[in-house]
């Protein structure tokens, strides 16, 4: 190889020059705007010990739940009377407390909201909403999840009182056996079923979607050299997240995303994490108990809340449909309410991809008249059997 002349010696070291000094302008221009990567800590939970609130998990060590005494219901249930914050990094849109924080309350029922009698009062309809964290409204005031907010719209008509019975970690079977068990002593005139994508999955399996912000790489803590180096920093950051979001993509690119029907239809379906036979085979139950206990249901798919304008799960959705007109189950999809609006701004923090005041209000919106339908048939339903005339005994 033969050597550099003095001429190309000097061209390189310029060259090598121009870039050092190109790295410590860069590196000076990032210290001075103090520019880092979008990252913060993961929410923190606390529990009321009945003196102050004290960190803790999401079970709060009994404080805000506790094992159901349900077969089959790993993820426990609220402790009545339970009182509960969640405290975020930041405060993007003033609506948490000055600490960040937001709490939320489980009543003497076990019940999200404020104290409700057992027995439903008279001249009263009552409704019921099954559901997970979606439901329950994690990260809301209690007077903004979509259910309390239903409340008030549907009180403009008649005497109406809505229960939230969401419950974190919740599937569709868990939402089932405890309405079967626990819920209907409150006899509701109307069930209300939320069904979030990821209740198809198993109460033991991993969570089915990227949501809380990791695939956005909002939990990255910088490492090695990057510690100390801004321009390093943003370095490492971007090929970490562009690694991330490729993993998603993969995890989004699974036939269960794409094909449910086959899916699931096919001979591996035992061997995956979710387990949709248990699924339909609990809203089929919730259609007897309907039947059987003469209250009218439905069900209300909430999308994920993630690539709005390319949704990536419409099959989902449409599986869902497609399952409840079969059994006969009522079913409004969320998903048309929530067009044109951008994911980021319906999260309830970048962390934690849960919808916030903005989209539970759109949900209430858009679920109002497709509870009004079910209301009027419960109403037709109820006036009918009661004008049938009564047998005369021979």
């Amino acid at each position: 190889m033969p050597a550099l002349t003095t001429r190309g010696r000097i061209r390189l070291l310029a060259l090598a020059g121009g870039l050092i000094v190109g790295l410590v302008v860069a590196e000076a221009l990032l210290r001075i705007g103090d520019v880092r990567p979008e990252r913060y800590r993961a929410p923190r939970w606390s529990a009321f010990d009945g003196n102050a609130f004290r960190r803790s998990d999401m079970w709060g060590e009994g404080l805000i739940k506790q094992p159901s005494p349900f077969a089959g219901i790993d993820m426990g249930q609220y402790t009545p009377g339970a009182r509960f914050r969640i405290e975020y990094a930041s405060n993007p849109r003033d609506y948490f407390d000055t600490d960040n924080g937001v709490e939320m309350t489980v009543n003497g029922l076990g019940l999200r909201g404020p104290e409700v009698t057992a027995e439903k009062p008279a001249g009263t309809l009552r409704v019921i909403g099954l559901g997970d964290s979606f439901t329950f409204g994690v990260g809301v005031r209690d007077e903004h999840t979509f259910l309390r907010r239903l409340e008030g719209r549907l009180n403009h008509h008649q005497t109406v009182e809505v229960l939230n019975a969401g419950t974190q970690g919740y599937n569709t079977r868990d939402q089932q056996i405890t309405l079967e068990n626990r819920w209907l002593e409150l006899n509701p005139d109307l069930v209300l079923v939320v069904f979030y994508l990821n209740d198809i999955y198993r109460d033991e399996s991993a969570v089915a979607f990227w949501n809380n912000g990791e695939g956005h790489g909002v939990y990255l803590q910088p490492t090695g050299l990057a510690r100390h180096s801004h321009l390093i920093d943003w370095c490492q950051y971007t090929w970490r997240a562009r690694d991330l979001r490729q993993r998603m993509i993969a995890h989004y690119s699974q036939a269960y995303f794409t094909d449910p029907k086959s899916f699931f239809a096919g001979p591996n379906s035992r061997s995956q994490p979710m387990d949709w036979s248990a699924s339909r085979t609990a809203l089929v139950r919730i259609v007897e108990l309907a039947a059987t206990h003469e209250f009218q249901v439905g069900l209300a798919i909430f999308p994920e809340l993630m690539s709005l304008e390319d949704y990536p799960f419409t099959a989902i959705h449409a599986f869902v449909e497609e399952t409840c007109r079969e059994i006969g189950m009522p079913v409004h999809d969320l998903l048309p309410a929530f067009g044109g609006h951008q994911d980021h701004q319906l999260w309830v923090h970048p962390t934690d991809h849960h919808p916030n005041e903005i989209a539970h209000d759109i949900a209430a919106r858009s679920l109002e008249p497709f509870l009004h339908s079910l209301i009027n048939t419960h109403s037709s339903t109820t006036r009918s059997q009661d004008q049938t005339p009564t047998p005369t005994p021979q």
